[in-house]
């Protein structure tokens, strides 16, 4: 299989980002192929944005323009700058941490779900306009520790965002449709789909990418927790949620409106917990799964 050769910014690209008070690094990109690249400012010696320089017409930039049109109805877009060169077509964005670095130490349980909720309700969002993601993994999920603004947009602290759009595809027809991808692995997903790369369910690939993402994100914490000191503690029934959305039967998974529903109730669920007397762990376990039973029995 042949190497794509790195990427060599152009003059003209060089310029658009020089008018708009940005450089580029000295350092190298984010990316293998050389086409994402952090950016600073003279006042800044810290990486200030982000800027990927795609092909004219590249689908990512298609699919990101239509959500920018939509934001005012979607939610989580990532504020983004796109910008015509020559060759290219360059998307310019806030420099963000990876949901990877979401850590116990700067978010409590409240929090997290939050985070967990914004994932879902974006996915919600780009499914309901036909468009699948492909490539959800904590790699392409970005959030704000504290408050800032971008080109004039505020953005406010914790939110999320899903970023490198460009395995994402607007599609003819919704979920549920039976609309599928002839061959999924041109498209690159993080996750092997278990009911393999042909005639591929985007939509339903989507939400096992999701559980899968929200899986790692869990057992990330969890494994760190005694070392670092952490004292959080995902429930059983969100582990239950997580399970449902990365079934290896594309079949058992729910569309991304019953999953947001589902969540919904949990949600709140868990929040309640919270506020119940102190109890055992085996007494809050039995209380938790009692619970998810009668939920998950109400939507699935």
């Amino acid at each position: 299989m042949s190497i794509s050769p790195k990427y060599k910014w152009r003059d003209d690209e060089l310029r658009a980002l020089a008018e708009r008070g940005l450089k580029l690094g000295t350092r190298g990109g984010y990316d293998r192929f050389n086409r994402v690249q952090p950016c600073y400012t003279r006042e800044h010696t810290s990486v200030q944005a982000v800027a990927k320089a795609v092909q004219k017409g590249s689908s990512e930039a298609v699919v990101l323009q239509r959500l920018l049109d939509l934001s005012c109805s979607v939610s989580n877009v990532i504020p983004t700058e796109i910008v015509e060169c020559e060759h290219s077509t360059l998307l310019i964005m806030p420099f963000l941490r990876s949901v990877r670095t979401a850590y116990p130490n700067s978010l409590s349980m409240e929090q997290y779900l939050q985070l967990f909720t914004q994932m879902i309700d974006s996915l919600s969002d780009m499914h309901e306009r036909n468009i699948a993601f492909i490539d959800i993994d904590t790699d392409n999920m970005v959030w704000s520790e504290k408050a800032f603004s971008f080109n004039s947009c505020d953005i406010k602290a914790g939110s999320l965002f899903y970023i490198d759009f460009g395995s994402a595809r607007q599609l003819p027809a919704g979920p549920g449709s039976g609309v599928t991808l002839a061959d999924g692995r041109v498209l690159g997903g993080h996750f092997k789909p278990p009911e393999g790369e042909e005639d591929l369910d985007p939509y339903a690939y989507d939400i096992y990418c999701l559980g899968g993402t929200l899986k790692s994100i869990c057992q990330n914490v969890q494994n760190m927790a005694p070392q670092m000191g952490w004292s959080i503690h995902f429930p059983l029934s969100l582990h239950c949620f997580i399970d449902v959305l990365h079934n290896s039967d594309p079949a058992q998974r729910p569309p991304i409106r019953l999953a947001k529903r589902l969540w919904s109730e949990l949600r709140n669920w868990i929040t309640v917990m919270k506020e119940i007397p102190t109890r055992t762990p085996a007494q809050t376990d039995a209380i938790d799964m009692k619970m998810w039973q009668t939920v998950s029995g109400r939507f699935l």
